[in-house]
């Protein structure tokens, strides 16, 4: 494998006239993230033919870049893209429309649903990654040569696991669909982020309704005031001093600290969470929004998530895709209380869309026929 380090303009030039035209091209990227909201980008991998390019944002503006990955033609591979996605887009970068990640490929072909890249290369290749520089400072100047030599090796082995991956998929019948949650995985959603707590809070649903106002608002509070000031959700308060916040009510600055939140965060916002309280307080009962239930409040739940069991398995057995990319304990709840009437009209189950629709409406339609009938769906 050669390695090149991109960190002047006519060299980004050059690499971007190479790449273009490639069928396949293995991304990955190093960032801090430690005190900032928004990932800072340290250096930019990209796998093209034989070489590794290691682009270096702070020797050269990477916008000719960004534009090029946007048009590119071919397909872009990731392992685990999640914030690889993120650091692109906060970079001012946006994806090409063919991205593929194989950490999820990994999982569909049944090796977990969490691997690392060291794993699915050592399965495939026969090599195993050295990972001596993850804990590396990615902001400094110069990068060494063993952090280039890790950052290509992140990169180098994308295409050969990939086709071997692809060729098992297709062997399987099972190509297109990976596919299609890969076209899902890699488009914004386009939903309000903090609205996904009925699913990621479990005790959210033991709220009253005013007290489900308060966590929404807080929530917002903290999403927008770590986006303003870029700094992490953690040094407002985490997740679990929101809810405790919450749960306890009646907020002062000594309660704050001993429902979670450290010292220094309350004195420069402990005020502002006092006045959200204060505010949710003073609505009206009539005004209040309807309390959002749990998925475990539907009388059916048990007996429709046994038969969408049933349908996984049935797949997994069939198919061999690994379960937690048949089904997920989410899509299990958003099935739930759409059945019940308790999502937007306009967001549709992720189980009751594209290759999964097939095998999951028929087993919700019968459990629903039954309850329909008069029964729970026993």
């Amino acid at each position: 494998m050669n390695v090149e380090l991109i960190d002047r303009a006519d060299d980004l030039r050059k690499f971007i006239e190479k790449f273009s035209a490639l069928p396949f091209i293995g991304i990955d990227t190093e960032f801090e993230k430690l005190r900032t909201f928004y990932p800072i980008l340290g250096a930019f991998q990209v796998m093209a033919g034989d070489t590794a390019y290691i682009l270096d944002p702070k020797g050269c503006s990477l916008a000719p870049f960004w534009k090029a990955l946007s048009a590119y033609g071919g397909t872009a591979l990731f392992f685990a893209a999640e914030e690889d996605i993120q650091v692109i887009e906060t970079s001012g970068g946006t994806l090409p429309a063919s991205c593929v990640d194989l950490q999820a490929a990994y999982a569909w072909l049944g090796y977990g649903n969490s691997k690392g890249l060291a794993d699915c290369v050592k399965t495939f290749t026969g090599v195993e990654l050295l990972k001596d520089q993850t804990m590396s400072d990615w902001l400094r100047r110069p990068l060494t040569d063993d952090q280039i030599r890790y950052a290509a090796a992140d990169v180098e082995y994308l295409e050969a696991c990939w086709n071997s991956m692809r060729k098992i998929l297709e062997e399987k019948g099972i190509l297109e669909w990976f596919l299609e949650d890969c076209r899902l995985q890699f488009t914004p959603s386009g939903r309000d982020p903090v609205s996904s707590y009925e699913f990621e809070l479990e005790a959210a649903h033991c709220l009253t309704a005013r007290q489900q106002v308060f966590l929404r608002r807080l929530l917002e509070y903290r999403q927008n005031t770590a986006e303003r000031l870029d700094i992490p959700f953690a040094w407002l308060m985490k997740t679990k001093a929101v809810l405790k916040i919450v749960q306890d009510g009646r907020m002062n600055m000594r309660r704050l600290v001993r429902a979670g939140m450290r010292e220094r965060a309350a004195r420069e916002y402990g005020s502002d969470v006092m006045r959200i309280e204060k505010e949710v307080s003073r609505i009206p009962e009539a005004e209040l929004p309807a309390r959002q239930p749990s998925a475990d409040e539907v009388q059916w739940k048990a007996s429709l998530n046994a038969a969408l069991g049933s349908a996984a398995d049935e797949i997994v057995r069939k198919y061999g895709i690994g379960r937690q990319r048949v089904i997920t304990k989410d899509m299990e709840h958003e099935l739930v209380l759409r059945t019940a009437g308790l999502l937007p009209a306009d967001r549709t189950p992720l189980l009751l869309t594209g290759w999964r629709r097939q095998f999951f409406e028929p087993a919700c339609n019968k459990v629903m026929e039954r309850v329909q009938k008069g029964g729970s769906g026993a």
